[in-house]
């Protein structure tokens, strides 16, 4: 499958979908298909077999025929979900549990472990006969700004203090490795630092085989994008490596599996906002002070971090706030795939926030956009990245509105991001990746120079 959506992709056929138009297409997918189909899909894991339960839970009220049909997907989506379960204990039994196997065998595990997770997560075309009934594309909870204030309010005058890591960082666990092809593999995984998660962070590293002792890139990925969980995504991950860099992918708070159950990944994150979108970003800052420690720790030469869209984001306020941590933790380069210079215009009037309907829903629950740029604030950059500016590539499509592209391009001068560094393609955020696995030269660009700065 991978290798088919890359053979497009690198073929004539690749220039024609890497325009605009495929963006407004997949505005429009997501909209009317993905959302609601994963929140069906969502239902049915609370649901279980139990089709009036997941009536309940979507509000829906079915035909007879329409619930034999339901009755249907809801045993075939648990059995891939059993199954998938089944695959993911070995799994942690042999990467994580001390469970001895060769290394053929952890290969094909991994393998088994990666089809089983996609044919669930793919169950959620079992539910799409219901995609027109009145489907919410999130479950939510309105969160008022009283509730923010009692956790965050504190941390308002000093917000420095709320990113600043623990002397003692988690333990840190390495599963033994796998390799395919060029690509060593192997996982991480530590309690995440920040207690509101409170869960286990797991993070994917691919390492080339061939280089020894390469820089080492931190990069997170977008909204609602698992890269451990479903099969045939284009990863740039997979690209920087073959750049001769170390990438460490982890999971973002409320993905993959990191999701609660009940909700699709990213949703979480929508779920409580704004209160949930802080709990994600102050937590994957912690996290990613960890992971610079653990790379600091292997003395794996540069660390850099980066990451496309809400990653590239998380990225930004990791620079912003890395300042303020010990030298060992500050990283030593960036790179910024479609992100936008303020969080806000991203989190409540970009499009992807628009399709959640996060802004309706705020104000139903008292808040104003000055009380959301209170809060939100805080993961505002303001003082400049703790790197060089040499060291850091932005990425940016000009006709972005996930990631408002103008401030994007804002950011970038305010960084002085210099040109040879700045890449502005005639893209929408997603046709930006497609154009990167068709021109992976910012990620060349950005390989050269971590492998410079060793």
């Amino acid at each position: 499958m991978l290798n088919a959506i890359q053979h497009i992709v690198r073929s004539p056929l690749g220039s024609a979908v890497a325009r605009p138009w495929v963006d407004r297409l997949t505005l429009w997918a997501l909209r009317r298909i993905f959302m609601p189909s994963s929140r069906l899909w969502a239902a049915a894991e609370v649901a279980g077999l139990d089709g009036e339960r997941f009536c309940v839970e979507l509000g829906l009220h079915l035909r007879p025929r329409q619930m034999r049909r339901l009755d249907k997907a809801l045993g075939l989506a648990a059995r891939r979900r059993a199954a998938a379960d089944r695959v993911d204990a070995d799994w942690d039994a042999v990467f994580f549990g001390g469970r001895a196997a060769e290394a053929a065998v952890r290969a094909a595990l991994e393998a088994e472990r990666r089809q089983a997770r996609h044919a669930y997560n793919s169950a959620r075309a079992l539910f799409r006969f219901l995609l027109f009934e009145d489907i919410p594309v999130a479950k939510r909870r309105l969160v008022g700004p009283d509730e923010v204030d009692g956790i965050y309010g504190g941390s308002l005058q000093d917000p420095a203090a709320l990113f600043r890591p623990a002397d003692t960082p988690p333990t840190v666990s390495r599963s033994p490795s796998i390799e395919i092809g060029d690509t060593r593999h192997y996982w991480l995984r530590f309690p995440s630092p920040y207690p509101r998660l409170g869960d286990l962070v797991y993070a994917h590293v691919y390492e080339p085989v061939a280089v020894d002792n390469p820089p080492t890139v931190i990069l997170g990925h977008g909204i609602c994008v698992e890269f451990d969980h479903w099969q045939g995504l284009l990863d740039e991950a997979a690209v920087l490596c073959r750049q001769g860099m170390r990438v460490v992918r982890p999971e973002a708070p409320f993905h993959g599996r990191r999701r609660p159950v009940g909700y699709y990944g990213g949703e979480w994150i929508t779920a409580e906002s704004p209160l949930s979108v802080l709990d994600t970003f102050v937590g994957a800052v912690h996290e990613r002070a960890v992971l610079i420690d653990w790379c600091r720790r292997q003395d794996y030469g540069p660390v850099a971090i980066g990451g496309s869209s809400l990653g590239a984001m998380m990225a930004i306020v990791t620079a912003e706030y890395a300042h303020d941590w010990p030298a060992a933790l500050r990283p030593d380069g960036l790179i910024m795939i479609t992100q936008c210079e303020r969080p806000i215009d991203a989190l409540i009037g970009g499009s992807i926030a628009r399709l959640f309907g996060s802004e309706a829903s705020k104000r139903d629950s008292g808040w104003t956009d000055d009380l959301l740029q209170r809060y939100l604030s805080i993961l505002e950059p303001k003082r400049g990245p703790v790197m060089p500016a040499e060291r850091i590539v932005g990425v940016l499509g000009r006709y972005d509105t996930a990631t408002p592209f103008a401030g994007g391009k804002a950011l970038h001068a305010r960084w002085q991001v210099s040109a040879e560094n700045s890449f502005i393609w005639p893209c929408g955020h997603f046709t930006v990746p497609i154009r990167l696995a068709r021109d992976p030269a910012p990620l060349r660009r950005f390989a050269d120079l971590m492998a410079r700065a060793a």
